[in-house]
């Protein structure tokens, strides 16, 4: 999975909304307990900004507490902080470079503390300038921004707005949602790793519990206790390898039984890493709880379980690769053991020029059960003016539209904002620009699953706001409106005045990258048991998913599977020959081409850790072979026969970018680099034909 703390927040707020009074605004009642409105937490460092807040807060009849006025001589600054939040409704947190140094560092040292004060308290950051580091425990919410025009209006709303109406709004305790359910955490490496030999166990630290688990773990104290089990390992006397990592494996699974309750599994593969997933087993152990009897116990089968396979199954997580082909059954994680890629319905709004019409001629679709708005639009800040014009003429024609300044709700996590914001809209516009791709983007990049979950069924309309945006990888298979089309408000007008149900079908996915890609290499893949692998072991590949970087090109699952499964077949060699290895590694590679070429995808391999991914269209190619060979000889065998012994060598060219001879005189058919009868070519002439 990837961690929480990777969240970015919003680049929102930073223009000013429509000025209100703050007459407008009336503080909520103050009930039993309760002396303050708000607990503002800042830096004396920006003492002057914040005390003309506060004169503001209290001009308008609100109860604000702060340290230099309401903490009490003589008590730790824990104790008065603890008081002073208890006694308040909300918290307001000024973020700047200094509080973040120093008042922060205080909290996150006690964090059980803060979990335990700022339980059910809402919390309002205000970001004072931009560029500060957030905070991990804050990443996820959405901020107000001191520069922002409309800055009291805000928080006025939002401070003045009982607590019952925020609920959802505090991130304490924090319980990473269902859609995070499997996904690895950033991997731990021992403390004694430098100079670690193969047969000396691992340490891992006790001290405090690593970031990517701050939000996870509750009590600190479990955590500990779960990696001192794993330190307890005694160092093996015979020098024996294989018995530590066995013996490290027995006590993670010994430690998954207490920490399997805060939803968290660890597993290794090697004396010097551990890993870590974030995964739910109540599902299975109510499994086990139904198949056992009491006489059996199912209770000690299924802490008997734990201690033997959940650290093979975290490793298993963590390297999305299990020993065994996917249950065909339906399992307690989502999707099986891998959650499938889901397709996203898009409107194919722009593949002809719509007729010029009036805007009186669409008649927004009626709003059903539990939706607010016809559309939700996401774009950054930079891309205010442009933005509010088109919502402007959106709003005249008597559409509902939401966006992030007016609608999301200060306090409450960037996510569950979006969440709302798109399940309560008809439709998503997206307007793409480089500032939009670079930030408020990589936050749905970073969870792709929430993503699939919010849009589903939601129809996507992309706006291209000025030509040559990087098109996210996610969204670059959608058919995309331009913002320098003369006719752009009508076809905008066309498709959110579509009902849903009419543009059911009219996704564009599969996407099919265009020809400037042709012959471009991606990331390549690392072999899931690269750890500890000898240089005559088989490399084995991952057949659970197509990976990131290929989803938009494979358009059948199976077919990736099926060519890596071709590529796991090599059989372990017995004389522990390297390069027999390899060379058998690429004929399977060259025989998985045969079918990964119809998808314009060819694997290539240099060692037997590593496999690199090329996409190319090789069909001018075998078009050449065709009129090359004649029926008799069998051009189709022949153009078989050249995938399995050179494709996997040209990947590898194409992805290095070198070639074992100058590039040919003649013109091929890839666009300013070899193309693969070429490569053929050159290779034949050398006798490499086997």
């Amino acid at each position: 999975m990837e961690p929480v703390s990777s969240l970015e927040t919003p680049d929102s707020q930073s223009q000013a909304a429509v000025p209100l009074s703050p007459n407008t605004y009336v503080p909520p009642t103050l009930r039993g307990g309760e002396c303050y409105h708000v607990f503002i937490s800042y830096s004396s460092t920006d003492y002057q900004w914040t005390h003309s807040v506060i004169n503001q807060l209290e001009s308008c009849g609100l109860q604000v507490c702060y340290h230099e006025r309401d903490f009490t001589p003589g008590r730790t600054v824990l104790e008065n902080m603890s008081d002073c939040i208890q006694k308040s409704q909300k918290v307001l947190l000024v973020l700047s470079p200094e509080f973040v140094r120093s008042r922060w560092c205080l909290l996150e040292a006690n964090m059980s503390l803060f979990r335990d004060c700022l339980e059910r308290k809402p919390i309002v950051p205000v970001l004072l300038q931009p560029g500060v580091s957030v905070p991990l425990h804050l990443c996820h919410l959405t901020y107000l921004e001191a520069n922002d025009p409309d800055l009291m209006n805000k928080l006025l709303k939002v401070l003045c707005t009982p607590n019952q109406q925020l609920q959802g709004s505090t991130v304490v305790p924090f319980q990473p949602p269902s859609i995070y359910n499997g996904k690895a955490l950033q991997p731990l490496t021992a403390v004694n790793d430098e100079g670690l030999n193969k047969w000396d166990t691992g340490r891992f630290s006790d001290m405090e519990v690593p970031d990517q688990l701050r939000l996870i773990i509750e009590d600190q104290e479990t955590y500990r206790s779960a990696v001192r089990m794993i330190n307890s390992v005694s160092q093996n006397k015979k020098d024996d390898e294989k018995y530590i990592v066995r013996e490290m494996q027995k006590a993670m699974g010994q430690a998954n039984a207490i920490l399997s309750e805060e939803k968290l599994l660890v597993g290794c593969r090697s004396n010097s890493k551990m890993y870590l997933v974030y995964v739910s087993l109540d599902d299975c152990k109510h499994e086990f709880a139904e198949t056992f009897t009491e006489q059996i116990g199912a209770e000690d089968m299924f802490q008997r379980a734990l201690t033997f396979f959940s650290s093979g199954y975290a490793c298993c997580l963590a390297k999305r690769h299990f020993p065994f082909p996917q249950p065909s059954s339906t399992s307690h994680l989502e999707g099986g053991i891998m959650e499938p890629v889901s397709s996203l319905e898009t409107p194919d709004s722009q593949s002809q020029a719509a007729v010029p019409l009036s805007p009186n001629t669409y008649v927004p679709p009626t709003l059903r059960g539990g939706e607010c708005y016809h559309v939700f639009i996401s774009y950054s800040s930079t891309d205010y003016q442009w933005t509010h014009s088109v919502i402007n003429q959106l709003e005249s024609c008597g559409l509902q539209v939401c966006y992030h300044e007016r609608d999301f709700t200060p306090g409450r996590t960037v996510l569950e904002n979006m969440s709302d914001c798109i399940q309560e809209s008809q439709k998503v516009l997206l307007v793409l620009s480089p500032e939009f791709v670079r930030s408020r983007w990589c936050l749905l990049e970073a969870n792709m699953s929430l993503f699939r979950d919010c849009l589903e069924r939601k129809p996507i309309v992309p706006v291209l706001l000025q030509p040559g945006v990087s098109v996210p990888l996610h969204l670059c298979h959608l058919t995309y409106l331009e913002a320098n089309d003369p006719d752009l408000m009508n076809k905008l007008l066309k498709v959110l005045c579509t009902p849903n149900q009419q543009l059911q079908g009219s996704t564009v996915v599969p996407f099919q990258p265009p020809s400037i890609y042709n012959g471009k290499a991606l990331q390549p893949l690392t072999a899931v048991n690269d750890e500890g692998l000898n240089k005559w072991d088989t490399g084995r590949f991952s057949d659970m998913e197509v990976p990131d970087q290929l989803r938009l090109i494979i358009e059948d699952q199976e077919t990736y599977r099926s060519a890596v499964r071709m590529i796991n077949s090599v059989s372990q060699n017995k004389k522990d020959d390297e390069k027999y290895i390899v060379r058998e590694m690429q004929k399977a590679m060259g025989q998985a081409n045969a079918i990964l070429s119809e998808e314009k995808l060819l694997v290539g391999c240099r060692s037997n850790s590593k496999m690199y991914l090329v996409y190319v269209s090789l069909d001018d190619c075998k078009h050449e072979f065709a009129e090359t060979f004649t029926e008799q000889i069998g051009a189709e065998d022949m153009f078989q026969r050249a995938l399995t012994f050179f494709s996997s060598g040209y990947a590898c060219c194409l992805a290095k970018r070198h070639f074992p001879f100058p590039q040919p005189s003649s013109t091929g058919h890839l666009e300013g680099g070899v193309c693969f009868c070429q490569y053929v070519s050159q290779q034949l002439s050398r006798g490499e034909w086997a």
